[in-house]
């Protein structure tokens, strides 16, 4: 009987800490995309032969392997469990606790550093956009876009523009329209205030992650142990 609620048990949290992995992972994707867009607007010359890699620029990649590889330790987890195969819950053992290291380091890099770096990221890579925007059309209509999408104006706010452009407000009427250009927040400190909120949801969900296969450790010790004990017995 204790072994059966372990093995339900072991399963339970097995799913639970896979959702929240796959989850984040999917975040961090949108994440990826989104700062590609951006990015790919800059200035190429500038960029075409620095190598440096920000952190958030990396996290995001770190957070998709991590989803990855909690499917496969899932697998072997389940498949341990379910064909009483020891080795297989000794390989689990062994890759559930390189996960918890993983996301235990990015979840502290990402309060520690990540989120102070992401600052100075944006702020360069926004105001190269808003230089590139004034000089081809192209970019100017991406960057238009960008301040609908986060309802923004302008790199630093409205004074940038010398004429402020239709793409810093969402009404039709001027009246109405000008009361919201006046009021909209420049787009870097927009981008950083959603930034911030961003990592913080994925260190609490990659914290959350963790703990679940912490339970889920235990759980499988728990069950390995008790089939050796069969063994002996």
């Amino acid at each position: 009987m204790a072994s059966s609620c372990l093995k339900g048990a072991f399963c339970l949290v097995n799913v639970l800490y896979t959702i929240t992995a796959l989850i984040t992972a999917a975040g961090a994707v949108f994440f990826c995309l989104a700062v590609k867009e951006i990015t790919d607007l800059r200035n190429y010359e500038k960029y075409q032969l620095d190598t440096t890699v920000y952190w958030p620029q990396l996290l995001p990649y770190i957070f998709i392997a991590v989803g990855a590889l909690v499917l496969f330790v899932m697998c072997c987890g389940c498949c341990g469990v379910g064909f009483e195969n020891k080795e297989l819950l000794i390989t689990y053992n062994i890759f559930i606790t390189i996960v918890i290291l993983i996301l235990s380091a990015a979840g502290a890099v990402t309060v520690a550093v990540a989120i102070q770096e992401s600052k100075e990221f944006t702020n360069e890579t926004i105001h190269d956009v808003f230089k590139q925007a004034q000089l081809r059309v192209d970019v100017a209509q991406k960057f238009g876009e960008f301040e609908q999408a986060l309802h923004c104006c302008g790199a630093d706010g409205v004074r940038n523009y010398q004429r402020i452009p239709l793409s810093c407000c969402d009404s039709k009427d001027d009246i109405t329209c000008n009361d919201i250009m006046n009021q909209r927040k420049g787009c870097i400190e927009v981008a950083n205030h959603w930034i911030k909120w961003i990592f913080i949801i994925g260190t609490t969900a990659s914290g959350v992650t963790a703990f679940l296969c912490v339970i889920s450790l235990v759980l499988a010790i728990s069950i390995l142990r008790s089939m050796r004990m069969k063994v002996v017995i």
